[in-house]
This record gives C-alpha cells, sequence and structure tokens, in this order.
C-alpha cells in the first residue's frame, strides 16, 4: 500500500532531485559493486572456507560457535560478537523489505547498518592485532 503518485501524474523531477537520485544510486552500485567484487575474490581465493561458511551445516552449530567464543575469547570480544549477531538478526529481515519501508524507517536502518559497519571494522581490527 503506497502513497505515492503514479509517475504520469506526478511533476517534472527538479535538478535538485536528479541530484539527490543520481548520487544516491551512484553510491549504492558502488556499494553493490565493492560487495560483489569481494564476495567473488574471496570466493575464488578460499573456496573451501568460503563454501563452509555459508552452508547449512555451519548455521546448526552457529549456538555452539558462539558458546566457544564467549568462553574462550575475551569479554569484550564475547559483547561484540553477540552484539554484531543481534544486530544482524534485526535488521536483516528489514533489508529484504527496503523498498516497502517508510522514509524514517530507511534512515533508521541506514543508521543501524552503519553501526554494524564499526562493528565488524573493531572485529577486524581485534582479529589482526590476535597472535594465532
Amino acid at each position: 500500500m503506497s502513497n505515492q503518485k503514479p509517475l504520469s501524474k506526478k511533476k517534472k523531477l527538479e535538478k535538485e532531485e536528479v541530484i539527490s537520485l543520481a548520487e544516491m544510486f551512484a553510491q549504492l552500485m558502488n556499494a553493490y559493486g565493492d560487495f560483489a567484487e569481494s564476495l567473488g575474490k574471496i570466493q575464488k581465493a578460499h573456496a573451501e572456507a568460503y563454501e563452509d561458511i555459508f552452508s547449512l551445516e555451519t548455521i546448526e552449530k552457529f549456538p555452539e560457535m558462539l558458546t566457544k567464543v564467549i568462553e574462550e575469547e575475551p569479554p569484550e570480544i564475547s559483547r561484540l560478537v553477540i552484539g554484531i549477531f543481534s544486530k544482524m538478526t534485526a535488521v536483516l529481515p528489514r533489508i529484504a523489505k527496503i523498498m516497502e519501508l517508510p522514509a524514517d524507517d530507511k534512515i533508521k536502518l541506514g543508521e543501524n547498518l552503519k553501526s554494524l559497519a564499526k562493528d565488524f571494522k573493531k572485529l577486524l581490527e581485534w582479529a589482526e592485532k590476535r597472535k594465532e
């Protein structure tokens, strides 16, 4: 149920609207391009690990893996990992329906995704410093 008017009855787009839309699509295409490229490179370089991470078996072992992280890693990392997964659980269903969301919900989703990105960067920094 959309409150949008059909395009044929809408006024002509203003220059600022065209600029905003073009900028948004440029950012979107760039982000999706980076994502697809990175995903492909990881899949190519680490095929077995890539297949494992997205397998049903891995999903089924998730509670066990999370427990292991909580038991074996420092509390700040355990909290970070739990936070990441709880945020992901909240945002993933909304991503699939992003075009149906009202504007304020899209903005909130964007803020949540940026927060998740920061959390993943913290996890990456920790992993890079970690000694095997």
